[in-house]
């Protein structure tokens, strides 16, 4: 059956709940990397990415054998159909993957973690950077934090600009990492 133009294509809304579900995922990720602190537990990204290598192969392979695909394949080729297949299974695998690595392990953190507290060694500094925050607070124990640093305020960086600082960082502590609720700066000990 083909659509009323004679055009023998079948019209379909999937592609819209695709366009959607990438959209979606996008803001959760933008909304969770914008408000979310969180300090992941030593280990924790290397089991999260060697777990997601079967979802990825999954859904290549269900991807694969969509008929649609093969008359893509028909039409334009295989190597530009498994390029694009590709393409956006890597795209989707990294959203879902930021949003797994990101949200549930902080969610879970906050419901189910410990109060938590400690005072650090860390070093203030500012990048114009568009895409985060200016002011960031970066140290030994955001290593393991995804982006490796935290943001901090304007006003709490202009009593401290870029230098040693020591941070007191208060929130909840679960297996799977920290959740940051706040951050104290204070001159780097003296000793």
């Amino acid at each position: 059956m083909g659509r009323a133009d004679g055009s023998g294509t079948m019209s379909s809304g999937h592609g819209r709940w695709v366009i959607a579900l990438v959209a979606l995922s996008a803001g959760l990720i933008g909304l969770i990397d914008a408000t979310v602190d969180f300090i992941a537990a030593p280990g924790l990204w290397p089991v999260l990415w060697i777990s997601l290598v079967p979802g990825l192969v999954v859904v290549g392979l269900l991807a694969w054998r969509s008929e649609r695909l093969r008359q893509a394949a028909d039409r334009f080729g295989r190597v530009p159909v498994v390029v694009a297949v590709l393409a956006l299974t890597l795209m989707l695998a990294w959203f879902a993957a930021l949003l797994v690595m990101m949200g549930l392990p902080w969610a879970y953190t906050r419901a189910f973690g410990n109060d938590w507290q400690t005072v650090q060694p860390m070093r203030s500094y500012h990048v114009s950077d568009r895409r985060t925050c200016d002011y960031r607070l970066a140290g030994k124990l955001l290593e393991h934090n995804l982006r490796g640093y935290l943001c901090i305020d304007r006003g709490t960086y202009a009593q401290y600009p870029a230098g040693p600082v020591t941070a007191r960082l208060t929130g909840q502590r679960s297996g799977l990492g920290m959740a940051v609720e706040d951050v104290h700066l204070s001159a780097p000990d003296q000793r």
